[in-house]
């Protein structure tokens, strides 16, 4: 599928990335992205029917959950019930949502969604997390990114991590930090560049890289990313600012929709820009179009058939 391999584990900006930011990292992230839990029924193991992903983002004075599309069509049906994972060792939090939409197509990349969280849920999460704002996003296109030539970090809750200690329900926050598959700077060359739908592929090495988790930066091999799926896709900061970095300069790029392996025990994993999930609400709530294009001018690049 790709026409080049190259060595991404051991690169220097990388590992040193890790060494003198990894926590700082993942304690940026860890405040945005909680675990998104589904049930078909009460809240208890057997009931338990699909684990995700969501950043969480505030527009105004409205509350969402940026996902991955398939994660909110899960959580749709009768009897089905949306739960968060918010604090360790603690019952997860059942989601009263004011509304949700998506945009899925099955065996195609276009996978992105929302819910809008009620009010006081909001503020029940927010004594362990903080709402992204506008400010903290960044709407570009894939050629964009690829230019930038910057550290990705990809954030989730994957379900073959166990947390520390005991914890039911779910897993503990897995943070990756990679490069995009792209001509300008990975050397792996995707087959598409997926311009036209506004779509990233990362490198994923499945062996002995650096990844973090609430145990700290270690050389694992990279799970399956089972779980992850609505976690974000974060620009570092790190190339523009190596000698002055700091956890602010991350902004929000893309979500995490799944991986796809390939030859020689390499993976890709495919995120879909944000500016879809925007161009969703704005499609959705008149009150919000005007302030998000106002942020976001390009925003109409954005538009898929079903959004």
């Amino acid at each position: 599928m790709y026409d080049q391999q190259i060595e991404i584990v051991q690169e220097k900006d990388k590992t040193l990335f890790y060494k003198e930011h990894a926590d700082d990292a993942l304690f940026k992230v860890r405040l945005h992205t909680t675990p998104i839990l589904i049930f078909d029924g009460p809240l208890d193991n057997h009931t338990l029917v699909s684990l995700g992903t969501g950043i969480l983002a505030r527009i105004a004075s409205r509350y969402f959950i940026l996902s991955a599309g398939h994660c909110v069509r899960d959580s749709a049906g009768s009897g089905k019930v949306l739960a968060l994972g918010v604090k360790k060792k603690a019952p997860p939090l059942r989601a009263q949502i004011a509304n949700s939409g998506y945009c899925y197509k099955p065996n195609t990349e276009i996978d992105f969604g929302y819910w809008e969280l009620a009010e006081y849920d909001a503020g029940d999460l927010k004594g362990n997390h903080v709402f992204i704002s506008l400010d903290g996003i960044v709407s570009a296109s894939p050629a964009e990114l690829v230019s930038l030539n910057d550290w990705m970090v990809l954030a989730g809750f994957p379900g073959e991590i166990p947390p520390p200690g005991i914890r039911k329900y779910t897993a503990q926050i897995f943070a990756y930090t990679t490069i995009l598959a792209g001509p300008s700077n990975s050397g792996i060359i995707p087959t598409r560049l997926h311009e036209e739908i506004g779509m990233l592929d990362l490198c994923v090495e499945a062996k002995g890289d650096l990844a973090t988790t609430e145990e700290h930066a270690k050389q694992i091999d990279i799970p399956d990313l089972g779980g992850c799926s609505g976690g974000g896709v974060w620009l570092s900061g790190v190339r523009s600012e190596r000698d002055d970095w700091k956890s602010e300069n991350m902004r929000l790029a893309g979500i995490y929709i799944g991986n796809w392996p390939y030859e020689k025990g390499r993976r890709f994993g495919r995120a879909v820009l944000v500016g879809h999930h925007l161009n969703l609400i704005a499609n959705h709530y008149d009150d919000l179009r005007e302030e998000i294009c106002k942020r976001f001018p390009r925003l109409d690049e954005f538009s898929l058939s079903g959004d």
